[in-house]
């Protein structure tokens, strides 16, 4: 008697056979009710190989078998013993053969982990033990193929690094598209050590975070290259993994051995940290005020620097090889760098005019951590005591506020203490995503609107008129700075809904001419908040001399 054998491409999945009689199993047998064993049949008699018969039946079903039975046997001109022992023995077979393909698990596909060598480990405790590290790290990014984006990709580094931590972090990357905000996020995803960790999707669908394994997700870095697509559902899921770090839900349960369903819990437990990247000027409010926004730069002087950098690349100046040696460096960083419970004694007040100010703070201090973490080797270490504190810990108390700062989750027995660095470095490198914050235009809206200002500005001067008297049209403004049509209209109807242009008369063609109507003053509120922050520092920096 043989025992069943694999089929290849195109073959049965499994086939049985002995001197007189053979049975293919046709197409795939299903583990998902054991209450049953349905399967397509070809039964064949092996002295009339051409003339199969072809059944589909629950072998589980003894009726429904005997039946099927007398009828092949009558067919193939067989005995029904023959036919049942066969029958039977296949069974066996397959009851062994779903057990096992039951037990066993959808391992994924993995990446291998990269070990890293004596000298590797010696040159990254030393980069990271420089005075200078923050000025390198943001070189070696740009050196990746992150041109003139390394404070902004160290920003998001440092962001992504947070999966390893339990205070975990989040940012929504903003651009036209074409700008090279995808580019970013995955260059920056990158760098992280254990790849099998980091999960990328350009599309997710209602319920598929919820149909996580329970475990499946903790401490991940999840990287949405389109969130424009997710729908509401999936945003609502999306927030709740940020927030509450865990997916609940009340689901309907099959018990897979008895058949039976019954109402039950599911789990999908977090953190994680996520980098998204999205066209959009506006995200539904709970899903923006959970995340750091920043504007991928579209100047023209940028654009300059990519396509010098894409040069040197096709003349051979610039390798793949070089890229990933730089890669690899900064993955070397994410693997040294360990978790460690940080105590800041520093407080930061935003200014009045930040929205979402309460969890702003309360970003901004657990980002001061993720840079104490990133400087963990040229830090000072605190004992923690039984209850979680450390031996010498006090708060220093701010002129300007009286709102307290946050831990994050860290080492076994010690705990970081943030340093003044940490605070400029912090302060620099979320600068811009503070300004957007506090700004009435997101990142992408503004950069337009400031070339716009500029360019009415050079035409007033042509025309001898003052800027706020000046008329154009969206097709002379889209001509000039070579934008799509469509772009063009949600840039217009964003100002237009804000007050910041209006509609001044119709020319011919009935195309509008608009007015710019709000003058702001950009930089001088950018200044007015960086000013804010670092005087808050200097008094720090006073009470320590």
């Amino acid at each position: 008697m043989a025992s069943p054998s694999f089929g290849g491409v195109g073959e049965a999945l499994l086939s049985f056979e002995n001197d007189k009689i053979k049975l293919e199993v046709l197409g795939k047998i299903s583990s998902k009710d054991l209450s049953e064993l349905r399967v397509t049949l070809a039964i064949y008699n092996l002295l009339k190989i051409d003339y199969p018969s072809r059944q589909n039946l629950n072998l589980y079903n003894d009726d429904q078998v005997e039946k099927v039975i007398r009828k092949v046997a009558e067919k193939l001109e067989l005995g029904t013993r023959i036919i049942n022992e066969g029958i039977q023995k296949l069974i066996l077979q397959l009851e062994i053969y779903r057990q096992n393909a039951t037990k066993k698990e959808k391992v994924a596909t993995r990446y291998p982990l990269r070990t890293l060598t004596d000298k590797d480990t010696l040159e990254s405790i030393e980069l990271l033990k420089s005075s200078h590290l923050i000025e390198n790290l943001i070189q070696i990014l740009e050196e990746t193929g992150l041109v003139g984006e390394g404070k902004n990709a160290l920003f998001l580094y440092l962001i992504l690094l947070s999966h390893k931590m339990k205070k975990t972090l989040h940012a929504v990357v903003q651009g036209t598209s074409g700008s090279g905000k995808s580019h970013l996020v995955s260059g920056v995803a990158d760098c992280m050590y254990d790849q099998n960790k980091i999960k990328r999707f350009t599309r997710v669908t209602d319920k598929s975070f919820y149909n996580y394994g329970e475990f499946d997700l903790v401490n991940t870095g999840i990287i949405l290259e389109d969130y424009d697509g997710l729908s509401e559902e999936a945003e609502l899921a999306w927030r709740e993994l940020q927030s509450n770090e865990k997916l609940s839900s009340s689901v309907s349960q099959k018990n897979e051995q008895t058949g039976d369903i019954k109402t039950g819990e599911k789990y999908v437990f977090g953190p994680i940290a996520s980098l998204v990247a999205t066209t959009k000027f506006r995200m539904y409010e709970d899903n923006e005020s959970r995340v750091f926004i920043i504007a991928i730069d579209e100047s023209d002087a940028q654009t300059e620097r990519v396509l010098e950098y894409m040069a040197k690349k096709a003349s051979g100046e610039i390798t793949n090889e070089m890229e990933t040696k730089n890669k690899q460096i900064l993955q070397n960083i994410c693997h040294l760098l360990q978790p460690y419970q940080v105590k800041n004694q520093y407080r930061l007040e935003l200014p009045q005019n930040v929205k979402h100010r309460r969890r702003l703070t309360q970003m901004l201090h657990d980002f001061i951590a993720q840079v104490t973490i990133l400087n963990q080797f040229r830090r000072q270490k605190s004992p923690l005591t039984p209850e979680g504190g450390t031996l010498e810990s006090k708060v220093l108390p701010n002129p300007f506020a009286q709102s307290l700062g946050s831990p994050s989750f860290g080492g076994v027995g010690e705990a970081l203490i943030t340093e003044i660095e940490d605070l400029e470095i912090a302060v620099d490198l979320m600068f811009n995503s503070i300004v957007i914050k506090a700004d009435e235009l997101d990142g992408i809206l503004r950069q337009f609107y400031e070339n716009l200002k500029t360019y009415i500005e050079k035409k007033a001067k042509t025309l001898s008129k003052k800027p706020s008297d000046v008329d154009f049209t969206q097709r002379e403004i889209r001509q000039f700075f070579n934008v799509s049509k469509t772009q063009m209209q949600r840039y217009f109807e964003e100002l237009e809904q804000l007050e910041y242009i209006t509609k001044t008369h119709v020319g011919k063609r009935n195309s509008y001419y608009y007015q710019i109507d709000f003058w702001d003053n950009i930089e001088k509120i950018r200044s007015e908040i960086r000013e804010n922050l670092f005087q808050q520092i200097a008094l720090y920096k006073n009470q320590g001399s």
